[in-house]
């Protein structure tokens, strides 16, 4: 059955005929299932003498029907086919999936878990090593690398005679993703948390001190070991802060860059807030 020369179809009448006759898929009223759309057939040249695409539909002309037509004879504006056809990249392709939100996992349950008794009451080495790595990535913001790359050699991790502050620096071998070899970052100090005039169980550096006191010196020298002594990796660091998150707050997806963010935004409160002491 060959298609007319001009025929009214519904959008969602006869798929077979629309197929047939080049109707391209996709729905032009998504709104509007039962609009009809005037289809203008072209005889194409170049195809085959009686095959079953003998009359095609032309692409063009049918969203010039669809689009160009309502808009000229309703209110004389005649659009460039051009146009239409960038319109219709646009407007017809398929939509990207929506992202989904992540969860933000609390900062205040991880503080909250470090305060529980299974961390401040005899804890093992490895809940020793979370919690230290932890509160020392929140106080200092660094990278895993830069948290991989902390020696515990005295001369470059120093603490105050009064415990007050520490100071933390890579092995001069390390370069930090912003770092040149003519142009290093200070060293960083990180100031201790007193609460009425003791250490508060939180603080970073008597968490840290109270570390390396009772993990023995290794080899490589690094800061941060596993119980073998052996230096820990980036992606071992990562898997533990999300660890923490993880059994602090479960089922949020946890990211160890989330750990490096928290310590901007408690550094930014900081500057407006200088009796903060967390």
């Amino acid at each position: 059955m060959l298609c007319p020369d001009s025929v009214i179809l519904p959008w969602n009448g006869n798929c077979t005929l629309a197929h047939r006759c080049g109707t391209p898929e996709v729905d032009l009223f998504a709104s509007h299932s039962t609009a009809q759309l005037p289809l203008y057939i072209t005889k194409n040249s170049k195809t085959v003498a009686g095959g079953p695409d003998a009359f095609l539909l032309d692409w063009n002309s049918v969203h010039l029907a669809a689009l160009s037509d309502p808009l000229l004879y309703s209110y004389g504006i005649k659009l460039d086919p051009r146009a239409v056809t960038l319109f219709k990249r646009g407007l017809f392709h398929q939509r990207p999936r929506l992202r989904q939100g992540r969860n933000l996992w609390s900062l205040q349950r991880v503080m909250d878990l470090f305060q529980s008794d299974s961390f401040r009451h005899s804890p093992s080495a490895l809940e020793f090593l979370k919690k230290t790595l932890s509160l020392t990535a929140l106080a200092s913001g660094f990278r895993t690398s830069q948290l991989r790359a902390l020696t515990r050699f005295p001369q470059w991790t120093s603490f105050a005679d009064d415990m007050s502050n520490v100071s933390l620096v890579a092995f001069p071998s390390f370069l930090a993703k912003n770092e040149r070899e003519d142009h290093r970052l200070q060293p960083l100090l990180v100031p201790a948390w007193f609460s009425q005039g003791a250490h508060h169980p939180l603080c970073p550096v008597s968490a840290l001190k109270s570390y390396l006191d009772a993990s023995p010196d290794s080899p490589p020298q690094a800061l941060f070991t596993l119980e073998e002594g052996k230096q820990l990796s980036s992606r071992r660091i990562s898997s533990l802060l999300r660890d923490v998150i993880e059994e602090a707050d479960p089922d949020k997806a946890p990211r160890a860059h989330d750990i490096r963010g928290a310590a901007f935004s408690l550094a930014f409160m900081r500057t407006f807030l200088p009796c903060l002491e967390c």
